[in-house]
């Protein structure tokens, strides 16, 4: 059971009602079925949060290393070059970056994606608020991500 807790630190039960309805929505039936379900992957995560391990040495109960990579990077207009559209494509990454408006070609982006980048900037504002984050009064980084992580849950649970 400690082994589970450790591997799984949240419950499946708390993934289904609070996580998966946010990251659900972009998924469904795109691409081919995944591997692994939504909760291990998600987990996957929490455990690189954690560890700082290199993706490559996730353990084998997250699944395969690929089902960790790869995302939506959601930018603002300044931040749309090719270099930085290639170097994204390169990792794996989905370039959410609306075109310049004088650019000569038109970009193609996912313009429901783009909308969640203002609810992003406002959480990163509630996270903001709390001053012992904003002045970084902590020295070990272990603690700075502890307070940082306690302020997501406030956010989460107020």
């Amino acid at each position: 059971m400690e082994e589970n807790k450790r591997l799984y630190p949240i419950s499946e039960e708390f993934f289904n009602q609070k996580i998966l309805p946010i990251i659900e929505g972009d998924y469904i039936g795109k691409g081919r079925p995944p591997k692994v379900s939504h909760y291990q992957a998600f987990c996957g995560i929490l455990y690189i949060l954690r560890t700082d391990c290199p993706r490559r040495d996730l353990p084998p109960e997250y699944g395969y290393w690929h089902t960790i990579v790869g995302c939506a990077v959601i930018a603002d207009r300044g931040y749309d070059s090719n270099e930085f559209r290639r170097e994204l494509a390169g990792n794996n990454n989905e370039p959410v970056i609306p075109g310049r408006k004088n650019r000569k070609e038109v970009i193609v982006y996912n313009k429901e994606k783009y909308k969640k980048r203002g609810l992003i900037e406002r959480l990163f504002g509630k996270v903001k608020e709390n001053r012992r984050l904003v002045v970084r009064y902590e020295k070990s980084d272990i603690t700075f991500l502890g307070f940082i992580i306690i302020a997501f849950l406030k956010i989460l649970l107020c």
